[in-house]
């Protein structure tokens, strides 16, 4: 076991997470690398600014990994994020066609966006702890290849009801980069670099929201609705790979135990809970009365315990205004979209049956405004 820093008695505490043996501080779920004495001198960039945080002398801190190698794990991680929205919103032109093809009312259609809209957001709340417990590299491989056959489900469905739930279901599973992206930003990246990252990384996110509608009219005009999921397979599949190859696991808890001066090739694959292996984001802590101090314990927290955490910061200030803004945001943004995308599923399929001989009044009511 590891001497921790004492615990601040100031910190917010709530029922359940009084600092006894079978929970944890958040000095040191936020802070894990100072559990760890540094005593190699300070270290500066080319430009001789402070590193902040500072590197341990291991080759697992991804602190010390190379800019290129960097680079290439962001840019994963925020083409992963991308296809989140992107897939929530690449639905929109195929609410006509859908409607024909599978016999169901236009308005519960829409269902084909909300449901992966709620599960996306839900799921977000479960991916946090699983990748404390078991790793991020884990999370996002194990999310991506089940994102990518819920979608060939969803290309394969042959009732309504299916094609729903698989893109529900796939949803869930695009949610994982959501809130896990801007822990690897801030596992991997120094702070002065933190920003510029999570800005491209929001960027991608929301070309995701802009591109889906228009990108999903060109393939139901050309391919029809079904391919909308399957290009979503491809790509999924493109980044499962990709993750696979390029991201190794990010999060570190400075175990010197297990530091190593260069990692093996067998390390930048391996499935580990943290990089490089050693004790876990989330374990134990036990209380030491002699020297007023946390032992960290190797032992694992339960996923319960890992999951409910962080809710004692929902009563925050910054955390309600935060939640409410993005709430507010893509509330706004899906029904945008969904209502523009609208015209282009028409458009897109004015040679077809669907405005040539249905007889559905949903899409008779949108003619005269559109001047058909």
């Amino acid at each position: 076991m590891i001497l921790c820093r004492p615990f601040d008695h100031s910190l917010p505490t709530m029922s359940g997470f009084n600092m006894k043996s079978e929970d944890f501080s958040e000095a040191h779920l936020e802070s894990t690398s100072e559990d760890t004495e540094r005593t190699a001198p300070q270290q500066y960039d080319k430009k001789g600014r402070l590193l902040e945080p500072q590197p341990v002398d291991d080759a697992n801190d991804p602190l010390n990994w190379s800019a290129a190698r960097k680079c290439i794990i962001i840019v994963v991680v925020a083409a992963w994020t991308f296809l989140g929205t992107f897939n929530m919103i690449i639905a929109g032109p195929t609410l006509f066609p859908v409607a024909a093809e599978l016999q169901t009312d236009f308005a519960l259609t829409t269902y084909l966006v909300g449901g992966p809209l709620l599960s996306y957001g839900v799921a977000s709340l479960f991916w946090v702890p699983t990748a404390n417990r078991y790793g991020v590299r884990l999370s996002f491989v194990l999310s991506a290849f089940v994102a990518a056959c819920f979608s060939i489900w969803g290309a394969k469905a042959t009732t309504f009801g299916q094609l729903v739930a698989a893109r529900t279901l796939a949803s869930v599973a695009y949610a994982s980069p959501e809130t896990l992206a801007p822990q690897v930003v801030a596992d991997v990246f120094f702070l002065k670099d933190r920003a510029k990252c999570m800005a491209f990384v929001l960027a991608m996110q929301a070309s995701g929201f802009a591109m889906g509608p228009l990108v999903g009219a060109f393939i139901v005009q050309d391919l029809g609705w079904r391919w909308t999921q399957w290009v979503m397979t491809i790509l999924t599949f493109g980044v499962a790979v990709a993750i696979l190859v390029f991201v190794p696991e990010t999060q570190y808890t400075a175990d010197l135990g297990f530091a190593v001066v260069k990692r093996t090739f067998a390390q930048e694959f391996r499935f580990t809970r943290v990089s490089g292996g050693g004790r876990a984001k989330v374990h134990r802590q036990v209380l030491v009365p002699s020297v007023q101090s946390y032992m960290c314990s190797n032992d694992v927290l339960s996923f319960p315990v890992a999951f409910l955490y962080p809710f004692r910061y929902i009563r925050h200030p910054a955390v309600m205004m935060v939640t409410a803004y993005f709430s507010l945001y893509l509330l706004a943004t899906n029904y945008i979209l969904v209502t523009l995308s609208l015209p282009l599923s028409i458009f897109s399929n004015g040679k077809n049956t669907l405005l040539n001989g249905n007889k559905d009044n949903s899409v008779h009511l949108l003619r005269p405004r559109l001047r058909f």
